[in-house]
C-alpha cells in the first residue's frame, strides 16, 4: 500500500506541474489569438469590408453587445437603490439576502492541500 501512495504522490506532482505548463501555454496563445483578432477587425474596419474568406473559412466582422461585469458592491448597491425606489424600507437587508440566496448552498469537502517541506 505505501509503494502505492509514494506512486500517487508522484504522478500527482507531475499532473501539477504539467497543468501549470499548459496554463501558462494557454495564456500565450489566448493573448496571441486576442491581438491577431484585433489585426483582422482593424483591418476590416479600415478597408469597409464585411468579412474575408481563405481556404473555405471565413470571418465576418459582427457588432455585438457584451456586458461588463460589475463588482459585488456595485450590483448590492444598485439592487439597494431599486428596491428603495419601488418602496422597500430596509432594502440594505433584503438585497443582502437574496445576493446570499442566489449564491447557493455551502457544501464541505475535503482536499488536499500541497505544501513544500
Amino acid at each position: 500500500m505505501s509503494r502505492q501512495i509514494t506512486g500517487y504522490v508522484i504522478e500527482l506532482s507531475n499532473l501539477e506541474i504539467e497543468i501549470k505548463r499548459l496554463s501558462s501555454q494557454l495564456k500565450k496563445l489566448r493573448v496571441r489569438k486576442k491581438d491577431i483578432e484585433e489585426k483582422v477587425s482593424e483591418y476590416l474596419t479600415k478597408t469597409g469590408k464585411p468579412g474575408v474568406k481563405y481556404k473555405g473559412k471565413t470571418i465576418v466582422l459582427k457588432k455585438k453587445e457584451k456586458r461588463i461585469r460589475k463588482k459585488e458592491k456595485e450590483r448590492i448597491n444598485d439592487g439597494s437603490r431599486i428596491l428603495k425606489e419601488y418602496g422597500i424600507h430596509n432594502a440594505d437587508n433584503v438585497i443582502k439576502e437574496v445576493m446570499e440566496a442566489l449564491k447557493g448552498e455551502k457544501e464541505e469537502s475535503l482536499s488536499l492541500q500541497y505544501n513544500k517541506i
